[in-house]
C-alpha cells in the first residue's frame, strides 16, 4: 500500500508551461519507480488529473529533457491546495525542476507495438517519437531488441539501428538482437494509462530470450567477406560460392550456429544476385543495342547527372566515414593511454611528494641534531661560567665578613639611643590602645542587645537581596561518541585521500557533491584553525554544509548550533554571566555553557573532534560576544575560560565554525578577526547537484576518527614547516606586491607573521592532496582564504595595486585567487573605487 503522504519517484514527460508564467507548468507521470522497479500508476493510486505541477523553473525542464524525453522526478504531496480549484482538477503532487534527474538509457526502454520490419529497410510507422534512447519492438508474438533508433523522413516513422554502447547483461554479435516471447515479456512491461506508451524497466527479460539474426543482405555479405578474407579466398562467380561456403564451414572457429546461419544466407543472397544480374544484363544489352536504346541512355545520363554525382559523393563520404571511424578508434586508444599516463603521473606525483617529505624530514632531523649539539656545548660553557661565578661570590662573602667588624663605636652608641627613644614611644602607644580597648568593650556591651534586635528585623531583606537559592543543577548534555582508529599505512598521502574520498562519497549520498580538493580544503582548514568562517549569499548552503560535515563523520552529538541574534554585545549573550547577588553563574539560553561543561567532563583518551556552529555569526559584532575566545585563536596552550568564580577548560579538539552573510543587514568583520580566521567563500555557481555526478563506491572507513589522528592527517605540524621552492617564490612575489610602499599604488596591505605561519601549515598538509594537476593549488586556496580577505582600500591608485596583484596571480597560475580578485576589481570599479573582499 502506497502512503500518499510520502515523497514518490516517478518517470515523467514534460507537458506544457503555464500560459501566463512560463516558469511553472505541468508534467505527465508515466510510471512510478519503487525499489528500482517500474510500477504502473493510475488515477486511482496517484492523481485524478494524471499530472504533476512544477512550481519553479519549468523552462529548465524543457531544455534538459526536450521532445518528451523520459526523466526521473521526485514528487511531494501537495499540502497547500487552493480552495478556489475543484479538488478533481487540483494536482495531488508537486515538484521543482531541481528535483528532476536523468533516466539512464540502460534502465528504461519504450516498447513499440509494430511488426518487425524487413532487415533491409528497418523502417516502422509509429505515432510520435519514442521517449527513450533504446527501444524494443512487440509484434504481439515476440518482443525484439534492444534497438537504437533515429527519426524517419516524417514525424510518424523511425528507422531501427543496433545499440551503440555496451549494456549490462547484453552480449550480442554484430547485427544480432534478442527474441523474447511476448507473453513472458508482458510481466516486465508497464502499460501507461491514457497513453500508448509502454515501458520496460531493466534488461532482466533478455535472459529468457534467444538470439535473433537481424542482419541485412549487405551486412551478411560484408560479414562473410571478412570470413573469406581471413582464409585468403575470393568470390569470383556463382559457381565458386557453394565451394567457398563449404570451405568456410570447415574452419574450426566457424562451427557456431550463428555463423552457419549467416553462411546459409550468403549462398541464397549470392545466387539471387547473380541470377538477377545476369537476367538484367542480358535485357539491358539487348535494349541498349538499338538506336532508341542508345538515345534513351544518353538522355538518362544527362537528366540524372546530379544523381550520379550524389551517389559518387555518398560513396566517398562512406569511405571517409570509415576512415573517421578508424581514426576515432585510434583516438579512443590514445585517450585510454592518456588515462593510463595520468594514473602513472598521479603515482609519480605521490612518490615525488613522499621523497620531498622524506628529504624535508631528513633536513629537519639534521638541523635538530646540530641544534642539540650546539645546546650541549652551550650548557657546558654555562656550567663552567656558573662555577666561576660561585667562586667569585664565595670570595666576596669572605671579604664582607672580614670588614663587617670595623664599624665605629660612635655609630653603635647612636643606634642604642635611637632604639631607647622608640621603646618609650611604643610604651605610650600601648597605654593609649589599652584605654581605647576598655572603652570599646563597654560600648559593645551596651549596644549588643539593640544590634541583635535590629538584625532580626533586617534578615528578610538581606535574604531577599542575597537570594536564598540552592545552586541549579546544570543539565547534562551527552556528547560522547565512540571513535575508530584508521588502520596503519606507510603512505601518509594515501591515508589522507582515503578519508577525503570516504567523506565525499557520504556527502554525495546526502545530496551534496563536492570534489576531493574541496573536501580536503574543509578538513585542513577546520583542523588547523580555531575558528573557520563560511561566507556567501543567503541560500548557498553554508549552514547545511557545516551540519553535513559533522554528520558524515558521526559527530552530530558533538555539534552544537548557536543562532546568533542581533544586539549581542558581550560574553553574557553567548555563554552567560556571574550574578553577584545570587553568588552563582547564570548561563544564557544558547546552551553553550552546558555544551562546554560536558566537553570538559569527558574522560576518554581518544576523544573525537567537536564543533560549535555560530549561525549568522555577523548579525552582531563577533569580536564583542566572542572576545573570551579571541586569544585562544592564536594557538595558546592555556585554553581556560574564566566565568566569574568558575573556570572551564576548552579542549584542544574543539573548533568554531561561523557562517556569515554580507547582504547589508549584517556587521562587517574586524581586521582583528580576519587576521585569525580563514574565510571560505561558498559560491552558488560552484555547487554541484547529486544528479550531475556519479560517485565512486564508498570506502570502508569507520567514523569518527580520534582527534589526534585527524590532527596527524590534517592538523598543524609540531615543527614549523617550510615552503617548497615554487611556493616560496610565488608567496614572496605576492607579498612584495601587497606590502610595497610605493604610494602610486595606494595604501599597502600588510601580511602578519600569524598569517604567514597559517599558510605554511596549510600548504604542508594540503600540498600532496591537491597538487596532481597544479603544484600550487594549495597555495592558491591559501591566498584566496587568508590573504585576499585582508584587502580593503579605495581609490584608483589602490586599484592599480590590485591589478598588479592580478597579473602576478595569472602568471603564477593561481586561477581561483585570480578569478576572485578579478571579481573584487570589477565590483569595486562600479562602487566608487571601493575595494573589499566581501563584494557579493
Amino acid at each position: 500500500m502506497i502512503d500518499d503522504s510520502m515523497d514518490r519517484t516517478v518517470l515523467a514527460q514534460t507537458l506544457y508551461p503555464n500560459s501566463s508564467n512560463p516558469l511553472i507548468g505541468m508534467v505527465f507521470p508515466v510510471a512510478e519507480i519503487v525499489d528500482d522497479k517500474v510500477i504502473p500508476i493510475s488515477r486511482d493510486n496517484f492523481c485524478k488529473t494524471q499530472k504533476v505541477f512544477i512550481t519553479s523553473h519549468y523552462d529548465e525542464l524543457e531544455k534538459r529533457f526536450p521532445d518528451h524525453t523520459l526523466f526521473k522526478l521526485k514528487v511531494t504531496p501537495n499540502l497547500k491546495k487552493s480552495d478556489n480549484i475543484d479538488s478533481t482538477q487540483a494536482c495531488e503532487y508537486i515538484a521543482t525542476a531541481n528535483m528532476a534527474d536523468e533516466a539512464k538509457a540502460r534502465d528504461f526502454f519504450q516498447v513499440i507495438n509494430a511488426p518487425l520490419p524487413n532487415p533491409n529497410g528497418r523502417l516502422i510507422q509509429t505515432v510520435g517519437m519514442p521517449s527513450t534512447k533504446y527501444i524494443f519492438i512487440d509484434d504481439e508474438t515476440n518482443v525484439y531488441g534492444p534497438f537504437r533508433w533515429k527519426p524517419g523522413q516524417d514525424s510518424n516513422s523511425l528507422v531501427l539501428d543496433f545499440i551503440d554502447a555496451p549494456l549490462p547483461g547484453v552480449n550480442l554479435a554484430n547485427a544480432q538482437i534478442y527474441q523474447i516471447d511476448s507473453k513472458i515479456a508482458a510481466a516486465k512491461i508497464v502499460d501507461v494509462e491514457d497513453s500508448p506508451i509502454r515501458i520496460m524497466g531493466g534488461l532482466e527479460v533478455v535472459r529468457t530470450g534467444a538470439f535473433y539474426d537481424y542482419a541485412s543482405d549487405a551486412e551478411v555479405v560484408k560479414y562473410c567477406l571478412k570470413l573469406q578474407s581471413d582464409i585468403g579466398a575470393r568470390i569470383i562467380e556463382k559457381s565458386k560460392v557453394d565451394s567457398l561456403v563449404l570451405t568456410l564451414q570447415k574452419v574450426p572457429g566457424n562451427a557456431k550456429p550463428f555463423i552457419k546461419q549467416r553462411l546459409g544466407k550468403l549462398s541464397s543472397i549470392i545466387g539471387t544476385i547473380v541470377d538477377v544480374q545476369s537476367e538484367l544484363q542480358d535485357s539491358m544489352l539487348a535494349a541498349f543495342a538499338t538506336e532508341s536504346g542508345r538515345e534513351v541512355m544518353s538522355k538518362f545520363i544527362e537528366q540524372n547527372e546530379a544523381r550520379f554525382l550524389d551517389r559518387l559523393k555518398r560513396e566517398k563520404e562512406s569511405e571517409i566515414q570509415s576512415s573517421l571511424m578508424a581514426l576515432n578508434t585510434e583516438q579512443q586508444r590514445a585517450q585510454q593511454r592518456l588515462s593510463e599516463l595520468d594514473a602513472e603521473k598521479r603515482q609519480a606525483s605521490d612518490q615525488l611528494q613522499e621523497i620531498k617529505e622524506n628529504i624535508r624530514k631528513e633536513i629537519q632531523a639534521n638541523q635538530k641534531e646540530k641544534i642539540e649539539t650546539a645546546m650541549a656545548e652551550t650548557n657546558i660553557s654555562f656550567q663552567k661560567l656558573k662555577s666561576e661565578m660561585g667562586d667569585v661570590e664565595r670570595q666576596l662573602a669572605a671579604k664582607k665578613s672580614e670588614y663587617s667588624n670595623f664599624k665605629t663605636l660612635s655609630e653603635v652608641s647612636k643606634q642604642i639611643e635611637k632604639l631607647r627613644s622608640v621603646e618609650e614611644f611604643t610604651k605610650e602607644e600601648i597605654k593609649v590602645l589599652k584605654d581605647s580597648k576598655r572603652l570599646l568593650q563597654s560600648e559593645a556591651e551596651k549596644s549588643s542587645e539593640h544590634l541583635r534586635a535590629r538584625l532580626i528585623e533586617l534578615k528578610p531583606l538581606v535574604d531577599a537581596i542575597n537570594g536564598s537559592y540552592f545552586p541549579e543543577t546544570i543539565s547534562e548534555k551527552n556528547v560522547n561518541v565512540q571513535t575508530f582508529t584508521l588502520p596503519q599505512s606507510e603512505n601518509f598521502v594515501n591515508k589522507q585521500r582515503e578519508v577525503v574520498r570516504a567523506i565525499a562519497t557520504m556527502l554525495a549520498k546526502h545530496g551534496r557533491v563536492m570534489q576531493d580538493w574541496e573536501i580536503a580544503n574543509l578538513l585542513v582548514t577546520t583542523q588547523q584553525s580555531f575558528i573557520t568562517v563560511l561566507a556567501g549569499l543567503p541560500g548557498t548552503g553554508k549552514t547545511t554544509l557545516a551540519r553535513l560535515l559533522a554528520q558524515v563523520q558521526g559527530l552530530t552529538p558533538r555539534l552544537h548550533e548557536v543562532p546568533v541574534a542581533r544586539g549581542w554585545t558581550s560574553q553574557k549573550d553567548l555563554i552567560g554571566y556571574f550574578n553577584p547577588l545570587t553568588s552563582r553563574f547564570q548561563p544564557s539560553n544558547t546552551g553553550v555553557y552546558d555544551y562546554l561543561s560536558a566537553l570538559e567532563a569527558e574522560t576518554e583518551q581518544e576523544r573525537a573532534m567537536s564543533y560549535l556552529l555560530l549561525d549568522e555569526a555577523n548579525l552582531s559584532p563577533i569580536e564583542h560576544y566572542w572576545s573570551s575566545f579571541m586569544d585562544m585563536a592564536d594557538g595558546k596552550e592555556d585554553r581556560t575560560l574564566r566565568l566569574g568564580q568558575q573556570e572551564i577548560k576548552i579542549p584542544s579538539a574543539m573548533r568554531f565554525i561561523g557562517t556569515i552573510n554580507y547582504d547589508g543587514t549584517t556587521e562587517p568583520l574586524s581586521q582583528r578577526l580576519i587576521n585569525r580566521a580563514p574565510i571560505i567563500v561558498i559560491d552558488e555557481s560552484e555547487i554541484t547537484h547529486a544528479e550531475s555526478l556519479t560517485t565512486s563506491e564508498s570506502l570502508e572507513i569507520a567514523f569518527p576518527l580520534p582527534a589526534t589522528q585527524m590532527d596527524e592527517l590534517f592538523g598543524k605540524s609540531d615543527e614549523l614547516p617550510v615552503f617548497d621552492p615554487r611556493e616560496e617564490a610565488a608567496f614572496q612575489r605576492i607579498k612584495k606586491t601587497l606590502v610595497n610602499l610605493d604610494m602610486n599604488n595606494g595604501r599597502p596591505v600588510s601580511i602578519s607573521p600569524r598569517k604567514e605561519i597559517a599558510i605554511l601549515h596549510y600548504c604542508n598538509k594540503a600540498r600532496a592532496l591537491m597538487g596532481e594537476d597544479n603544484e600550487l593549488t594549495a597555495l592558491d586556496l591559501a591566498v584566496c582564504q587568508h590573504i585576499l580577505p585582508l584587502v580593503n582600500g579605495n581609490g584608483t591608485r589602490f586599484k592599480s595595486r590590485l591589478e598588479l596583484l592580478k597579473t602576478d596571480l595569472d602568471e603564477l597560475v593561481l586561477p581561483r585567487s585570480a578569478k576572485y580578485l578579478e571579481r573584487m576589481i570589477a565590483y569595486g570599479s562600479q562602487d566608487l573605487h571601493s575595494y573589499d573582499f566581501f563584494c557579493w
